[in-house]
């Protein structure tokens, strides 16, 4: 019996997680979006930036930009280097303009059409 107790709790743990998972979701994804549309990846691909010049670059406010940053570091998006520059990795290389792998294009046509609904 212990042992069903045992496996019901790793369920309801599992099944938390995954609920979990799909709120956060919409976050991950709308983060993505406006970095598209900010370009943070093309900015990004001439070298590492502060939040303050990725602000500058972007026109949006600093801390904005910076939670933003931290949003998408923390989903392997984007990197930091010295804790205060960010950095593309190869997954946000996928956000550049005009590469042949580029995803940019769909996650700025995906987000405009979840969040109009």
């Amino acid at each position: 019996m212990a042992l069903y107790a045992d496996n019901t709790q790793s369920e309801a743990e599992s099944s938390s997680s995954v609920l979990l998972e799909m709120i956060y979701g919409s976050q991950k994804s709308q983060a993505l979006f406006v970095a598209a549309k900010l370009g943070i990846a093309d900015i990004l691909s001439k070298g590492s930036k502060t939040a303050d010049e990725l602000a500058k670059a972007t026109g949006v406010n600093s801390r904005s930009i910076y939670h933003l940053m931290l949003m998408l570091i923390s989903v392997g998006v984007f990197s930091t280097e010295d804790n205060d520059k960010f950095i593309l990795n190869p997954i946000g290389k996928h956000l550049l303009t005009g590469t042949s792998d580029s995803l940019r294009g769909t996650v700025m046509a995906m987000g405009d059409e979840l969040y109009r609904a």
